[in-house]
């Protein structure tokens, strides 16, 4: 199993419609693709939240072939379509990781 980890900086002016776009629209998704077999959305605690909240989801892929099946087919146009909605308001960036058991 591997983990693909989004995080999120969500300036305050747009937190709470960004946070409804998440949860209703974008993860759900992302999960529809059929590549990931559930996800975890969380909020990062202890960090500086005067201008911006930050959140990540972490995707879970049964193996690496389908994380990367979603990187090449669908990443591109999830990308634009949160930049086209959010502009620079919302700054994120992934990291791919592995169960250690």
């Amino acid at each position: 199993m591997v983990i693909y980890n989004v995080t999120y900086s969500v300036e305050n002016s747009i937190h709470q419609e960004w946070l409804s776009w998440m949860r209703e629209a974008h993860i759900q998704e992302i999960i529809e693709t059929g590549l990931y077999v559930k996800y975890q959305f969380v909020k990062l605690l202890d960090m500086n939240e005067e201008e911006s909240a930050t959140y990540a989801v972490q995707f879970y892929a049964e193996t690496k072939a389908k994380h990367l099946e979603f990187m090449i087919e669908h990443e591109t146009a999830f990308k634009l379509k949160s930049s086209r909605h959010w502009g620079n308001e919302v700054m994120s960036f992934g990291t791919l990781m592995q169960i250690v058991q």
